[in-house]
């Protein structure tokens, strides 16, 4: 009976051996007007397989009973194309769906990232002057000639 989940397991390699060759990963050439594109893929393979016996009593004294299964998934995505110009310089053009959403969320966090720099900054800044004995403090709404000791030629 383990005979047939290693039958199941070595289909599922097979098969996952038939599409994970060089050809599926880095695409065909395509000529494009001047320009010859290259598709490069991500290949992710995920599978299990498993198998359970237990004592069962239908009717029959020592009868057994014997559960299997196998189950997998691949996924094929696009993530770059190679693209060589008419003059054989070769350009690395990555794809990536979110680029556009990672770029519009960054700059959403960019007062968010200015505001907690100019804090942890500031915390700093009072914190070598005390130690420094400076007298003087950062505090908000402090003005600017309070904040830091002016500079002798000043």
């Amino acid at each position: 009976m383990s005979d047939d989940i290693t039958k199941i397991v070595n289909n599922l390699l097979d098969g996952v051996h038939g599409i994970s060759k060089s050809e599926t990963i880095i695409g065909q050439p395509q000529q494009t007007g001047d320009a010859v594109v290259i598709p490069v893929h991500r290949l992710k393979v995920a599978f299990g397989a498993g198998s359970a016996k237990a004592g069962a009593h239908r009717g029959k004294a020592g009868a057994d009973t014997l559960g299997q299964g196998a189950g997998g998934a691949i996924e094929l995505d696009p993530v770059a194309a190679i693209a060589i110009g008419k003059d054989g310089h070769a350009h690395l053009l990555t794809v990536d769906s979110d680029a556009g959403s990672m770029w519009a969320n960054l700059l959403n966090e960019v007062p968010d990232l200015v505001g907690k720099l100019a804090h942890t900054l500031s915390t700093r800044v009072s914190y070598e002057l005390a130690h420094r004995g400076v007298k003087g403090e950062i505090a908000d709404g402090a003005p600017e000639d309070k904040a830091l000791p002016k500079k002798e030629d000043e």
